[in-house]
């Protein structure tokens, strides 16, 4: 990781080693490094950064699950990202193989829930 990563890093917000950058604070960071970010998303963003850095654009792919990245500023929300994309579809799963039509989704996640 590139010293601008670390510097970005002080601004960041930690919750028990786990640091959040905001939205507004990843636009800042591209825009210092001369990355257009309007209408960007974020994952798309982020992986524009780690492509100006010269690092692997993984930010929410699949590589994420097995990331050996110790001081990858995006590592802890990259795999919290990933983890919602998991338990997304385990539910659409759920749901289509009990081919339950359920139109509430807190009626749906209890339903999943109750079952593991």
């Amino acid at each position: 990781m590139t010293g601008s990563v670390v510097l970005s890093a002080l601004r960041c917000t930690t919750f028990d080693k786990v640091i959040i950058m905001r939205f507004q604070e990843i636009q800042k960071m591209a825009k210092g490094m001369g990355i257009r970010s309007l209408k960007m998303k974020k994952v798309d963003l982020i992986r524009a950064i780690q492509r100006a850095e010269n690092n692997i654009e993984c930010y929410g792919t699949k590589r994420g699950n097995n990331c050996q990245e110790m001081a990858c500023l995006w590592k802890s929300d990259c795999l919290s990202l990933n983890n919602h994309r998991r338990a997304l579809h385990n539910l659409e799963e759920f749901c289509h193989s009990t081919k339950r039509s359920v139109r509430n989704i807190s009626a749906i996640a209890h339903i999943f829930l109750s079952e593991i």
